[in-house]
């Protein structure tokens, strides 16, 4: 299914207008905002009663992953879905320990050869080790269509467990015992070797994140990531952490750009309840407020958002009573574009396809378990 979009002014790829305003503190952009088209998208896959999470294109943006969680908490599916006409190319099912606030990895689950894909799994109670928070990692071998276990001394808590660029380390948030109790260090895992290299004690988490906003550099040397000032540093094995003199505020969900020279977060001042996208230049120190709920009228934006691949995109979520829409705001110029496709649709995350040119969108619809339906939908970013 292609999304009909209308033309635009173009740069690139894609049209971009120039109205900026600069104020104190800060820059805001004043950018454009266009209408919300409402016409009907199908979706590309539609559940009765499961919930939907976490899609991820293969490398070759031509198969769509997601995780189906069941309602009763029963169990997870993990399906690779062909993005041209909707068929299933794989299906693989996990038994379910639903987490405290039920989501699956959220992001990053793909390796970067599309070849493994990663679930983490939280145990029963009952077949939790003593001493440790209950937490499995799991990889799902798409051609030999085996799970395989990645870490099994459940000690591991990251919702987001970024893969380096070569796919052969992760970043991941594991737990130790502390006299305090719980102690997270954000840590390198070797695949290869089973070996881990902490990074940094007591990470900076984000107040609504389930992940610890880290990224590996392009060149999977380093890694960025927040201290519990919100404050971004950069690490490496056997190094010290090098501090930035940058700090952000109030961050609800934060990411670092694919070139790590930016860092986007959903910003959501403890005083309020109105959420706004923020971006932060670390070459420069200029914070930018991109989007607000006011500019769209809308009661909050987000919190899930995803850089396009070459960082000058942002897609968001529009939240209304009426329904949901996806956002695209330039990240220069501050325009939004939103797109909506009528019914009550909330929806829950969003992700870029490799070459930038479409976006997956996965949500729900339904008061009750008996009319309560989820889609995953493929669409081209609204211009």
């Amino acid at each position: 299914m292609r999304l009909h979009v209308e033309p635009t002014r173009r740069r690139g790829a894609r049209g971009r207008a120039r109205l900026r305003v600069i104020v104190a503190g800060g820059a805001l952009l004043l950018g454009v905002v266009l209408a919300i088209r409402g016409d009907k998208a199908e979706p590309l896959r539609e559940r009765s009663a499961d919930y939907v999470y976490s899609p991820a294109f293969s490398p070759d943006g031509r198969t769509l992953a997601v995780q189906w969680v069941r309602e009763d908490g029963s169990g997870l599916d993990l399906e690779l879905i062909t993005v041209a006409d909707g068929g299933a190319v794989a299906s693989a099912t996990q038994p379910w320990q639903p987490f405290p606030w039920g989501n699956p990895l959220r992001d990053n689950t793909m390796s970067p050869d599309g070849s493994r894909i990663l679930v983490q799994r939280r145990l029963p109670v009952s077949q939790q080790p003593e001493g440790t928070t209950g937490h499995r990692l799991m990889a799902y071998d798409v051609s030999e269509e085996k799970w395989h276990v990645v870490l099994a001394d459940a000690d591991i808590n990251s919702i987001d467990t970024p893969w380096s660029p070569e796919g052969e380390r992760l970043l991941a948030t594991c737990y130790s015992h502390d006299p305090e109790g719980w102690l997270p260090v954000l840590t390198i895992l070797d695949l290869k070797g089973a070996v881990r290299h902490p990074l940094l004690k007591r990470p900076g988490r984000p107040f609504g994140s389930t992940g610890w906003a880290a990224r590996w550099s392009p060149d999977g040397q380093s890694v960025h990531a927040l201290d519990q000032e919100w404050r971004i540093v950069t690490l490496a094995p056997g190094r010290k952490p090098v501090k930035s003199k940058y700090v952000i505020e109030d961050p609800h969900i934060a990411r670092f750009s694919p070139d790590c020279h930016r860092i986007a977060w959903i910003r959501k001042p403890q005083s309020g309840t109105q959420d706004e996208l923020w971006v932060l230049d670390l070459a420069t120190g200029r914070k930018t407020r991109l989007l607000s709920p006011a500019q769209l009228k809308a009661e909050s934006v987000g919190p899930w958002f995803a850089w396009s691949p070459d960082g000058d995109f942002i897609a968001t979520i529009a939240h209304r009573p009426v329904g949901d829409s996806l956002c695209v705001v330039d990240t220069e110029t501050g325009d939004a574009r939103e797109r909506g496709w009528g019914g009550t649709w909330v929806f829950t995350d969003v992700a870029w396809s490799p070459d930038g040119q479409q976006l997956a969108i996965v949500g729900g619809e339904g008061t009750t378990a008996k009319d309560f339906h989820s889609a995953v939908w493929v669409v081209e970013p609204p211009q």
